[in-house]
């Protein structure tokens, strides 16, 4: 697959985080891309945040600015958004509320049973 850095759809440095993550967190990484694309066609894929504890960064997906990262974790996948803590949960899926006013996110592994299809 081509990079498409900056244009609406995938990207080849998200596609390798997905990759280098072949348990069941790779495979619930594909389906919330696939979930995120089909809520907004528009929006784009990159990567942010590499560093030496995480040398393959942090798949960030923003249309005027970002709306949400997702980060493999030990044993789970993060989805954070933004804005979370504003959007209305009565659900309340969120369950994995972060230290930044404004954002909210929500964990997903084995032990989840959010998970299931």
């Amino acid at each position: 697959m081509t990079d498409r850095s900056g244009a609406p759809g995938p990207n080849r440095d998200v596609d390798a985080i997905i990759d280098a993550t072949p348990d069941e967190r790779g495979v619930i990484m594909a389906k919330l891309r696939d979930v995120i694309h089909a809520a907004d066609p528009e929006i784009v894929e990159v990567v942010k945040w590499r560093k030496p504890s995480s040398p393959l960064g942090a798949a960030v997906f923003e249309h005027d600015g970002i709306v949400c990262i997702l980060i493999p974790l030990k044993g789970r996948v993060r989805i954070s958004f933004v804005e979370g803590a504003f959007l209305p949960d009565p659900k309340r899926l969120f369950n994995a509320h972060q230290c930044d006013e404004g954002s909210d996110a929500f964990e997903a592994g084995s032990s989840d049973p959010n998970t299931s299809d």
